[in-house]
């Protein structure tokens, strides 16, 4: 590695030899370091690792500057030495607000003590001063609770979840967090604390194999030797009664506990976990330890900015005291002792038990005692893209006998610069020392993300943010991987007791959930649903593929099907006839679009992938195909029209961009039109950032530019001065026109109004134009349409970004108060989200009497337009620091500077809308918050409590996401189909609706359609069913059964049926008849025979064939014996229209047998057709 290379270079040195020394021979002793400038640091710690030989604590002077240093050191260090890295970080809220840990804060906490306690190696540590106030384990009750499962482990599955559970787990049908396990027969999953998530397979109480799986597939990975199981909480199996006699001892009241604390205390004495738990259990449990206990007296503390440091410190444990009293006074709260505020004088005084350096940003005056050393770091040139001035430099420094290293995203980019410029470089991909000694420029992916200098080693270090002033793209700090339920669903929606359902052929009902029944001792299973006037059906569970979940408006409840009725299928003859219309007409102007010439913009240019290379982040996959997908549009000779549907934060930007700049380059104008002034700016600042290294001319037309100015850029847009416009609907007015326009980006067209809809028509004839929606489209309806209008969905989430803490509680003014000082400051800003116009003024005032310092504006939907853009712009431009709001920042607006989101009565909010309102902060590289809070004391109902603790959990974009969109895609089909649509989606239900809408475009283009009604049936006498004892969750059963009914291939049964040995472990004799059951649906399927069912009670089995006697005759002759005297033919005789069947007579034969014959001889009847329909 380069990396090693250099840290060599840097230990070799003059500054290296005098530095090393000095740490390593510190003894209780302090050390002052200027002359190391902010982007050399993780590369002087890393050495640190690598030659002082004892554990290091560096204190970052706030959380975004550790969680940005811990990140990239962990892509400087490789192999061993990136186990030795830690982040140690904290809670974000008060001890005393009475919000449960972080499962992630306890996880990095613990991976750290851990290695303290275990490993007799040095470490790195990064962490703040803040965080030293932290009470976390203590170190003996750690140990006592902390053990290793292996392959030598005997425990029973059930013994050991009773251990987790003890130890603060949860169980759950499906793991797809940390601290969660699942028992499925004798497969145990669990996803630790610390490491891996992870699939236990028992025999007894033996364990046969450990393996790592996958939280989106849930398919397994790889076999591992062991898991560690450490607690979930700090609040380890405490003494309830004890706990209860303290919490009703020290409560200060008159004698009456209010009424949270009383139903808290009786959810204890039921021994039910609540969110206070934790707080509570403190009263039994004083033996806290800080991370001092764990750290031995050779580690060496390294503090950068002592002073900003002890502000933190200080200030973090005032406002904690702040709280403690405030709680008190309101006697809303039982008093904990003091022990939990660790007093900052102790953490002063535990710091002088250990070596320390402090890294001061200037030389210490001459008069003072301290020993200040220069490490003469520096920083490195900036050449904002200027390629001759870059390489003039490099030049220079070549002639100096400079090593020149460059870590770069874009390694051919830099190669390709220097050797226009006659610059030999070499690439560090399995760099030799030879190769080392003999050159001087070296390029590598790896690496820091700023440049600094080594003089004293003759060593400049640039990157793309020196070169090309880009930065370089870095893994961040990244939370546990969630569950993308997208991944392992798919379209299965997960179907709950009381859900709407749409039967294809019955209509609407209501289900109610799994029913087994036994008859002639056969059992099957059925989903139970309920219709009007007391009508049931039990519909065999391989039938579940004519069951659609009914999704339509989240206010009316749909009307029931009557069984027998006409009503349901006038209403589908209805919506049929609808669809059929709308997809004609798509298909029309499709049609019409594509016989157009448009223009066939350049292919991509030396520049353009440039600006592409310098795009700071990862493209994910869907961004990826959405970009691909315009400029296969643009370069093709047909118009562009393409609709993006994705996010707001999720990359379409980044994809308009690139069209813009493609269009640019083939000499065409762009105009960039949006519905709103406040877009316009961000649109504005986007667009010219990225494209400011390039020479094209950016304008903006919107009410926030001077008529002066406009009536300028519109003067330039006619002469082709101005080669990208932003603006409002005033692009669309008459007096504005251009040389030659080429694209138009229309965003959130939905907006615009009928008149300036008209205008967008006109436009499509004669320029490209690409469409963003930020209203996200479900996939279904995206494939229904995908062959009558170009859509490209983005719903994959950005990565690398840090994942939003969320915190959920009831409303103190504490948290409040902590939260909106903490943004502010970090120079950030805060939406406080109430919901209530009448009183959102009242709300306002008391939030700036609680912060004075706060600057507050506020907005809601009943203010007049352009008063709500004044107040947005203003709040953009930051004259305002808090924005008092309603939901009306939901969508479509993006302000990175906005890191915390206080969320009021959260309780009484959808879970699709608090993720929307979470998904407006957190859009930088600032770790973000989410403070979701209900009213003080009120008991929330089990709905309500869930819904919060799925957005507590699902804290990752994305996570989760998808499910709870679903409520928000139905109202994007009103967007793209209109609002009579919309209606009949409502009237059979979204999903439905999207089939539908499938079947009908799929018919005009002339494609085959599938009929689930006409599908081969296969209904035997034979236990076939998924039993409880291999999947006990009612909910994960019915999925999997859906799952399975839609399985179309032997490769796609494969593949499920892999899965679920793996997940669930070995088929019962019940499940192995399901899979070959199906297996004979795959055949039937494919030579055509309409069903294969058992007569009655007898031991026949009658396959509906659809054959002639002298063609049966002609098969018989060729089947294996054993299958012809089992089989007869009837019906079928010549000129009768009887429809002949095969009686297939299983006598004798058990289950597995009598499926063996039927697919012994569908497989014959197959082959003998010679892979045609025997129909």
């Amino acid at each position: 590695m380069i990396i090693e290379k250099l840290i060599d270079e840097f230990l070799e040195s003059t500054i290296g030899r005098t530095v090393i020394p000095k740490l390593k021979g510190l003894n209780l002793e302090e050390v002052y370091f200027h002359g190391l400038t902010d982007s050399a640091k993780s590369f002087f710690l890393t050495s640190l690792i690598h030659s002082t030989n004892r554990t290091i604590l560096f204190l970052a002077n706030d959380t975004n500057s550790a969680i940005s240093l811990y990140s990239e050191i962990l892509n400087l260090v490789s192999g061993k030495a990136s186990k030795s890295v830690f982040y140690f970080c904290g809670q974000e809220v008060s001890a005393y607000d009475q919000i449960s840990s972080d499962t992630e804060v306890i996880s990095h906490q613990t991976k750290t003590i851990l290695h303290l306690i275990q490993k007799n190696e040095p470490c790195l540590i990064i962490s703040t001063a803040k965080y030293l106030l932290e009470k976390i384990w203590n170190k003996e009750d750690l140990l006592k609770y902390l053990f290793e499962i292996n392959h030598d482990t005997k425990v029973e599955p059930l013994e050991l979840a009773r251990k987790l559970t003890a130890l603060g787990y949860k169980k759950t049908p499906t793991v797809t967090s940390r601290g969660e396990f699942s028992i499925r027969g004798d497969i145990f999953d669990i996803f630790p604390l610390i490491g891996e998530p992870s699939r236990i397979e028992f025999f007894g109480d033996e364990i046969e194999s450990i393996r790592t799986y996958s939280i989106s597939t849930q398919r397994s990975q790889e076999n591992i030797s062991n898991i560690t199981i450490t607690p979930r909480y700090y609040v380890i199996d405490p003494d309830i009664s004890d706990l209860l006699n303290k919490v009703k001892k020290l409560h200060k009241d008159d004698g009456s506990l209010n009424e949270l604390i009383k139903h808290e205390t009786e959810l204890l004495e039921a021994s039910t976990y609540c969110e206070s738990l934790e707080y509570y259990s403190q009263l039994v449990n004083q033996k806290a330890s800080s991370l001092f206990d764990y750290l031995d007296t050779k580690t060496l503390v390294i503090t950068d900015d002592w002073e900003a440091n002890s502000i933190l410190l200080e200030s973090w444990h005032r406002r904690n005291v702040e709280i403690k009293g405030e709680l008190e006074k309101s006697n809303k709260i039982i008093p904990l002792p003091d022990f939990l505020l660790v007093d900052p004088g102790l953490v002063l005084k535990n710091l002088k038990n250990f070596s320390r350096a402090f890294i001061e940003r200037f030389e210490l005056s001459s008069d003072s005692n301290s020993h200040s050393i220069s490490l003469q770091f520096n920083p490195a040139l900036r050449f904002h893209n200027q390629i001759e001035q870059f390489t003039e430099k490099v030049k220079d420094w070549l002639s100096l006998k400079n090593k020149i290293i460059i870590f770069s995203d874009q390694p051919q980019r830099v190669k390709g610069i220097l050797r226009e410029w006659n610059i030999n470089s070499v690439y560090t991909e399995g760099l030799k020392d030879e190769d080392y000694k003999n050159n001087q420029i070296f390029i590598s992916k790896e690496g820091t993300i700023n440049g600094f200098t080594m003089d004293f080693a003759n060593i400049i270090v640039l990157t793309d943010q020196e070169i090309f002033g880009t930065k370089r793209k870095l893994n961040t700090l990244k939370k546990t991987p969630k569950s993308d339920r997208y991944d392992y669903y798919s379209n299965i929606e997960d179907l709950k007791p009381n859900d709407f359902v749409v039967h294809l052929k019955h209509g609407i009902g209501k289900y109610r959930g799994l029913a087994k029944m036994s008859i002639d001792n056969i059992e099957r299973e059925y989903l139970m649903i309920e219709y009007a006037a007391d009508g049931k059906l039990y519909l065999p569970v391989e039938q579940i593929n004519l069951l659609y979940r009914y999704r339509g408006s989240a206010d009316v409840l749909p009307k029931l099907s009557r069984l027998g009725g006409t009503d349901w299928e006038l209403t589908k003859k209805k919506v049929k006839k609808a669809v059929k219309k709308i997809a004609e007409d798509l298909l029309n102007l499709y049609t019409a679009r594509s016989k157009l010439e448009g223009l066939a913009f350049n292919p991509d240019s030396h520049w353009q992938l440039e600006m592409e290379e310098a795009f700071p982040y990862t493209e994910t996959p869907d961004q990826w195909q959405a970009i691909c997908d315009v400029k296969a549009d643009m370069e093709s000779t047909k118009p562009t029209d393409r609709l993006i549907c994705g996010d707001v934060g999720f990359g379409k930007t980044e994809v308009a961009l690139r069209a813009i700049f493609k269009a640019v380059l083939s000499n065409k104008q762009v105009a960039v039109l949006v519905p709103t002034t406040i877009l316009a700016q961000q649109h504005y600042n986007v667009i010219s950032e990225r494209l400011a290294p390039y020479p094209v001319k950016i304008g903006l037309l919107s009410r926030f530019v001077s008529p002066a100015e406009q009536k300028k850029t519109i003067g330039k847009l006619a002469l082709g001065e101005v080669d990208v416009v932003i603006g409002t609907h005033r692009l669309l007015q008459n007096d504005v026109k251009f040389k030659d326009l080429g694209l138009v980006i229309i965003d959130e067209e939905q907006r615009f109004g009928v008149g300036h809809k008209e205008k967008l028509k006109q436009l499509r004839v004669s320029v490209d134009v690409i469409t963003l929606s930020a209203t996200p489209i479900p996939r279904t309806l995206h494939m229904a349409l995908s062959g009558a209008r170009d859509m490209s969905l983005i719903n994959t989430p950005p990565v690398n970004r840090l994942p939003i803490k969320t915190f959920v509680g009831d409303f103190k003014p504490t948290i409040t108060k902590t939260a909106i000082l903490h943004e502010l400051e970090r120079g950030g800003q805060v939406y406080f989200v109430h919901n209530r116009v009448e009183t959102i003024h009242k709300t306002a005032s008391y939030i700036k009497e609680l912060v004075p310092e706060a600057k507050i504006a506020i907005a809601h939907g009943q203010m007049q337009d352009k008063e709500l853009e004044n107040v947005m712009f203003d709040f953009l431009q930051k004259k305002y620091s808090v924005l008092v709001c309603t939901t009306i920042i939901e969508s479509g607006i993006d302000i990175p500077n906005v890191n915390t989101i206080v969320i009021d009565n959260s309780d009484q909010m959808g879970l699709a809308q608090l993720y929307q309102l979470r998904g407006r902060v957190g859009r930088s590289e600032v770790q973000a918050y989410a403070y979701c809070l209900y009213e003080t004391e009120k008991i929330l109902t089990e709905t309500a409590k869930n819904r919060l603790q799925a957005i507590k959990e699902f804290s990752s974009l994305g996570s989760g996401y998808q499910i709870a969109l679903r409520d928000m895609e139905i109202r994007g089909v009103g967007n793209i189909l209109g609002a009579e649509q919309h209606g009949h989606m409502i009237s059979v239900g979204f999903d439905f609706y999207c089939e539908l809408l499938n079947e009908a475009v799929d018919k005009l283009r002339g494609l085959e359609v599938s009929d689930p009604e006409l599908e081969s049936l296969v209904d035997l006498n034979i236990n076939a069913y998924i039993p409880n004892v291999y999947i006990e969750d009612e909910q994960q059963k019915v999925i999997e059964y859906k799952r399975l009914a839609n399985v179309r291939s032997h490769k796609e049964l494969e593949y499920l049926s892999s899965e679920w040995k793996d997940r669930f472990g070995d088929y019962p004799q019940e499940v192995k008849n399901l899979i070959k059951i199906v297996e004979l649906r795959i055949l039937a399927n494919q030579i055509g025979i309409k069903y294969l069912k058992s007569e009655g009670i007898s031991s026949n089995i009658k396959i509906e064939a659809n054959l002639r006697l002298q063609r049966w005759l002609s098969i018989q002759s060729k089947l294996p014996k054993n299958l012809a005297t089992r089989v007869a033919f009837k019906g079928g005789a010549r000129g009768s229209s009887d429809i002949s069947y095969l009686l297939v007579k299983t006598t004798g034969l058990d289950s597995s047998q009598q499926l063996e014959i039927l697919f012994e001889l569908l497989q014959n009847l197959k082959s003998l057709s010679l892979n045609e329909k025997i129909a």
